[in-house]
């Protein structure tokens, strides 16, 4: 699209002295052909904007890519058409488990197929909106009758006295406290990556039907809870499904 862009002249508008930041992402998807297109095309953007690579922040994002900081610094420089003089490496660090520093409450003997009977709960937790965290009085007390599973009465009376119609804070009131919790966040951050099934053994013993679900749902409403909608969750992870496509007889279609 870039390329397209440099071409059109109703495009000219966004090429101009004003350039200050490039940021490639995925940078580890960038070698060999394509890492010499790209280096051209950027000193082409470059020329266009008539400003030289020390004026401009260029950045390289990637999770993925293997090797030494001069491996990494000399593949900015090369990418980036700069002195290896500007070029610095800032490796990433994983952040410490929150729970950690926690004390859980006592608590209830949580059962998953109990638990397993919200799993489609209707709850948000990519985003936290004012909707959310404002609530709705059927989902308030789904998490009540969720949140008994989990803690004490003390704990649930404490945090529905002070977020009884704010889902996301009363979620994070009850889940910091939750023995059953601190054990999903400390196998996530300890395994780095491990299957659901794994998981649900792991805090259930067993891999059922019932057990999945449940674990799915303490995955769902710790992504959901935070105090603030800006707020990073409780427990920040991904899932990952991986789904093979049906085979297709094409002599049949």
């Amino acid at each position: 699209m870039l390329k397209y862009m440099l071409c059109r002249p109703q495009d000219n508008g966004f090429f101009g002295s004003d350039l200050r930041a490039v940021v490639l992402d995925e940078a580890h998807l960038h070698s060999g052909n394509l890492a010499a297109e790209v280096a051209l095309l950027l000193r082409r953007v470059r020329n266009r904007c008539e400003v030289s690579p020390i004026q401009l922040m260029q950045i390289l994002s990637l999770a993925t890519l293997g090797g030494t900081q001069n491996d990494l610094c000399r593949f900015a420089t090369q990418l980036f058409s700069i002195n290896p003089d500007y070029v610095r490496a800032i490796q990433g660090k994983k952040a410490s488990c929150r729970l950690a520093a926690m004390t859980a409450a006592p608590v209830s003997p949580a059962n998953s197929e109990t638990l397993a009977q919200y799993s489609q709960l209707d709850i948000t937790t990519l985003t936290a909106t004012e909707e959310f965290v404002a609530g709705d009085k059927k989902v308030m007390a789904a998490l009540e009758k969720i949140a008994v599973q989990l803690v004490d009465k003390n704990t649930v009376d404490a945090a529905r006295n002070q977020y009884s119609e704010t889902p996301a804070p009363f979620l994070y009131t009850i889940l910091e406290k939750a023995p059953i919790i601190h054990r999903l966040a400390a196998n996530l951050y300890e395994c780095g990556i491990i299957f659901l099934l794994d998981l649900s053994n792991d805090l259930w013993g067993n891999k059922e039907i019932n057990d999945i679900r449940a674990t799915t749902l303490l995955l769902r409403l710790a992504a959901a809870a935070r105090l603030k909608p800006l707020d990073m969750p409780l427990v920040p992870h991904r899932l990952h499904f991986l789904i093979r496509g049906p085979a297709i007889d094409l002599l049949s279609l």
